[in-house]
């Protein structure tokens, strides 16, 4: 079982990712972490299917932002970060859509 404590490898494997185009680096920390990620959007949203979608948007946001990090940064803080906010923009996404459902059936 893997714990949730920061591996060194994580941002060995990103930084491979993002200097060598290393593909099966990013896949090897995706398998690693998606399911810690899964586990907080999934606190955060309470629906399984949105939460899947909002680590999907994390890390596509993380492929975005890798060369603009500092390195010698942890990694978990920056993905949690994503994922969490990932989580609140569908959630205020949903209240807007749901205020305009709203607007629309009022005669």
């Amino acid at each position: 079982m893997m714990t949730l404590a920061e591996d060194p490898a994580d941002s060995d494997l990103l930084r491979r990712f993002t200097r060598e185009s290393d593909h099966q680096a990013l896949g090897t920390l995706f398998e690693r972490r998606a399911g810690w990620a899964f586990r907080i959007a999934c606190a955060v949203l309470r629906d399984r299917s949105k939460a899947e979608d909002a680590v999907q948007e994390a890390f596509v946001q993380l492929l975005r932002k890798t060369s603009s990090w500092d390195s010698a940064q942890p990694f978990l803080p920056r993905l949690r970060a994503l994922v969490v906010g990932a989580s609140l923009h569908r959630l205020r996404a949903d209240r807007r859509r749901l205020a305009r459902e709203a607007r629309a059936a009022t005669p």
